[in-house]
C-alpha cells in the first residue's frame, strides 16, 4: 500500500491536462506523467547494478523468468509479476534461463542521463554511456 502512496504522490506533482466523469467513477489525464518502453534482455544478461535519484520505476515481465533484485532482496519473477522500484533504490535484472521482457514505466523525471551505475559487467562507465 505504500507503494501506491508513493506513486500517488509523484502523479500528485504532475500537471492534470483533463478528467472527466463517468458512469463507473472518472478518469485524470496527466502532462506526461509516464514514460514506458519494453527491455528485452538476452539470455544470460544483466542491466548494471543501478539507482535514480529522479524517478521511480514499475517493472511488468512480459516474457522469461529472471532474477530481479532490488535493495538487498533478490528473487525470480514470472510473466505477469511486478516489482516497484521507488526513486533512489538499488536495482538490477539478470536473464539466467533465457531471455526476458519487460515492460517498464518510468514516474517522475525521464531523463536517460538520470543512471548512476554501481556495478556493470560491461565495463561501461557510472554514469550514462550509450555505447
Amino acid at each position: 500500500m505504500e507503494k501506491i502512496k508513493t506513486a500517488l504522490q509523484i502523479l500528485s506533482q504532475i500537471g492534470i491536462l483533463g478528467s472527466e466523469k463517468k458512469p463507473w467513477g472518472s478518469w485524470i489525464r496527466y502532462e506526461d506523467p509516464v514514460c514506458f518502453k519494453t527491455l528485452r534482455v538476452e539470455a544470460g544478461g544483466e542491466l548494471s547494478l543501478q539507482r535514480h535519484q529522479h524517478r521511480a520505476e514499475l517493472w511488468v515481465i512480459l516474457e522469461g523468468l529472471p532474477l530481479v533484485t532490488v535493495g538487498p532482496q533478490a528473487r525470480r519473477l514470472v510473466p505477469g509479476d511486478t516489482v516497484w522500484i521507488g526513486i533512489g533504490e538499488i536495482h538490477r535484472l539478470l536473464a539466467i534461463d533465457g531471455p526476458a521482457l519487460v515492460l517498464e514505466l518510468q514516474f517522475g523525471l525521464y531523463d536517460e542521463a538520470d543512471i548512476e551505475r554501481l556495478a556493470d559487467r560491461y565495463g561501461r562507465s557510472p554514469t550514462l554511456d550509450t555505447t
